[in-house]
């Protein structure tokens, strides 16, 4: 067990390490804008809310001062939406011809993003990012174990009937020569009467709960798990799994998610930073 826990915490950290190195891979260099309009994106087979979005198209300049064509705005890692006015403020924001901070794949100079608000911060995506999977991952393992007590719990009351029986009298019983008192308990099944006899003394009119199995035609002393206990477990587990996988999902949304659901920006606040420009003003990344 504890060779797997290990196995799959190791998955997770080797996870988010790549994504960590596969972003730091990322140079930066400069860009110069040719062109910037905004445009809308339709997501869900056009039933959902159109997305606007920047675009531009520029001239990547690298480090070593080759020069390549790229359009767009932020990604491939990183995607945002806006609503329109923010999106023309984005668009205004940059000026045609001047050159501004970007960033490229040294490999691919062609694919470069003007917004890189990355996943740099090895705290934040190893560590942090790691926890949350881990936490995710026991919490969804409790809500399938839930599930599966239930699975079991209806396994036992499979062909079975709980009863309440009444302690009537007692009678002595003779077996290989030793005598012994047993209670006999009378207990009523469906239009019929039973009897079931306890070995050992119980008060006279006590009430015993029993659980009888037809097919077998077998009584012994007992309670079938409640159905109301069932299904509040049943309950939890499904919920368990669905807040869990809503609330990780939550916090590993991207601002194409966020504007997609109509939630407003200022309850995702992005944490933004401000670069100068090669030209000595400032821009501010989402």
């Amino acid at each position: 067990m504890l060779f797997l826990f290990l196995l799959v915490l190791g998955l997770l950290v080797a996870h988010r390490f790549y994504y960590f190195q596969l972003d730091r891979t990322y140079a930066q260099g400069t860009c110069t804008i040719e062109a910037a309009r905004i445009y809308h994106k339709n997501y869900g087979d056009g039933q959902n809310e159109e997305a606007t979005l920047p675009d531009f198209t520029y001239q990547v300049k690298t480090r070593d001062g080759r020069l390549f064509e790229a359009s767009g705005y932020s990604g491939p890692l990183h995607y945002y939406t806006f609503q329109p006015q923010e999106a023309q403020k984005i668009v205004s924001d940059y000026a045609i011809g001047k050159q501004y901070p970007c960033w490229y794949d040294p490999f691919l100079p062609s694919q470069a993003v003007l917004a890189f608000n990355g996943l740099d911060q090895f705290a934040q995506v190893v560590v942090l990012g790691s926890l949350i999977n881990l936490l995710a991952g026991l919490l969804i393992g409790l809500g399938l174990l839930l599930l599966f007590s239930v699975y079991q719990d209806l396994m036992e009351r499979r062909g079975k009937v709980q009863r309440r029986g009444k302690v009537m009298r007692y009678q002595d019983v003779i077996e290989w020569e030793q005598i012994y008192t047993v209670s006999v308990i009378v207990f009523r099944l469906f239009w019929h009467q039973k009897t079931f006899e306890l070995p050992g003394v119980l008060p006279l009119g006590s009430r015993v709960p029993l659980i009888y199995h037809p097919r077998k035609d077998s009584i012994q002393v007992g309670r079938l798990p409640s159905l109301f206990r069932l299904f509040c477990l049943l309950i939890c587990g499904c919920g368990l799994i669905l807040l869990t996988i809503v609330g990780f999902r939550l916090f590993n949304l991207t601002e194409m998610d966020r504007n997609f659901w109509g939630w407003s920006s200022s309850l995702f606040k992005e944490i933004t930073q401000y670069l100068p420009l090669v030209g000595g003003s400032r821009i501010r990344l989402p």
